[in-house]
């Protein structure tokens, strides 16, 4: 019996090549939409836990130093008065919140964008509502979820969302609005 002895080259056939092809295809397909979804979620989970250690930090400055975050104009902090809505795109009172008050104590760190600000996951300012009032109501605005609604807090924290947009269905809030009794 004669032995054949032919040479074989190492390596794929075009048809194997297209099979491993169309597979990582499928499965780039079905795992694409399921890490935009994660994405998406592990964003509102950081706006989250944002507005929950901003409300945090907020009671914590005012209950050691008595009064609110907040300067007037003039650079006067903000003992009584009106309700306030402040954004944190805005430095005077967040400044205070890190370290420049009187107790040189640091409540908040955050991560600032290019300009200093602090902003949510989607690039939106934050909402925080104060009470300096101390009616155990923050007056809503029209910037805040539609004027004539209030939290029943002395601090709220809300992310207009995704969406960017007011009283929508993605909002993050530390509170509910309700009417005021």
């Amino acid at each position: 019996m004669k032995r054949m002895t032919g040479r074989r080259t190492a390596g794929f056939t075009l048809i194997e090549i297209l099979v491993v092809v169309a597979v990582v295809g499928i499965l780039a397909s079905i795992l694409i939409p399921v890490a935009g979804r994660a994405a998406k979620g592990s964003k509102k989970r950081k706006a989250q836990v944002e507005v929950s250690s901003l409300k945090m930090a907020v009671e914590q400055f005012h209950q050691d130093h008595h009064y609110m975050p907040f300067k007037n104009t003039g650079g006067k902090k903000g003992m009584v008065g009106e309700d306030k809505w402040a954004q944190t795109d805005d430095s005077d009172w967040m400044e205070l919140l890190q370290g420049e008050n009187a107790l040189k104590k640091n409540y908040f760190t955050a991560k600032t964008d290019d300009t200093g600000k602090f902003l949510d996951p989607w690039g939106h300012a934050y909402y925080v509502g104060m009470d300096r009032n101390q009616d155990g109501y923050v007056e809503g605005t029209g910037d805040v979820g539609g004027a004539g609604k209030i939290a029943r807090d002395i601090v709220g924290v809300y992310s207009l969302g995704e969406d960017g947009q007011k009283a929508t269905t993605d909002d993050i809030a530390t509170f509910s609005w309700e009417d005021k009794k």
